[in-house]
């Protein structure tokens, strides 16, 4: 398995994450195999006695408060996990991991979309065109800022060799992203999400292609 399909810098996942069988086999053995578990909220417990049926990768398990008002097993969340002695790494070298992905063809994820209603571009059609030229002069900004000092980094990966992989800076604009997009509609359409396998072109105000 060499695919980078989680950046937790930002929170961005590749939707063929939750469909994929080889990658959640080695969840099972690698993640719900030798990590804690966040079961539940103690919310979902107010009173002695409560209880709720959860799985842990795919082990059944009764969760509960017993009737001494406590629960065993608690997580207190205080932010992301630091790395130290007592954690690791999924992903050994996770550039090399995304190396690996964009060779066998497959796509470097799009960061960011948006979506307009129908009936607001029918009444502002030069939106899209506006918003797209927006976000190209926050790119520029962000890029300047990218470069004012230290090793860049870009979504937790090594600017540098982004770079050499050819897939950094990342261009704006339909056709440059036209296979990124067409590859999220078709998981899209596989995981039931979507009811139709639409061509992007379906997708996009023809002021922003």
């Amino acid at each position: 398995m060499t695919e980078t399909v989680v950046d937790t810098r930002t929170a961005m996942v590749i939707r063929k994450i939750f469909a994929d069988e080889e990658l959640y086999r080695i969840e099972l053995e690698r993640v719900f195999g030798t990590c804690w578990l966040v079961l539940g909220h103690e919310s979902k417990l107010p009173n002695r006695g409560d209880y709720f049926t959860n799985y842990m990768g795919e082990d059944g398990v009764i969760v509960c408060r017993d009737q001494n008002g406590k629960i065993d097993g608690v997580c207190l969340a205080a932010g992301g996990m630091r790395e130290t002695e007592r954690t690791h790494k999924i992903f050994d070298d996770p550039a090399q991991e995304v190396r690996a992905y964009v060779e066998r063809g497959c796509f470097f994820p799009v960061n960011t979309l948006i979506t307009l209603r129908e009936d607001v571009v029918d009444q502002y059609p030069e939106l899209p065109r506006r918003l797209y030229e927006a976000w190209v002069a926050a790119e520029r900004v962000y890029r300047d800022e990218m470069n004012g000092g230290g090793e860049p980094d870009h979504m937790g990966l090594s600017v540098a060799d982004l770079q050499q992989m050819g897939i950094f800076p990342t261009e704006y604009g339909f056709d440059a992203n036209r296979k990124n997009i067409h590859m999220m509609i078709q998981y899209c359409y596989e995981q039931g999400l979507i009811p139709t396998l639409y061509e992007p072109e379906d997708l996009f105000h023809e002021s922003a292609r």
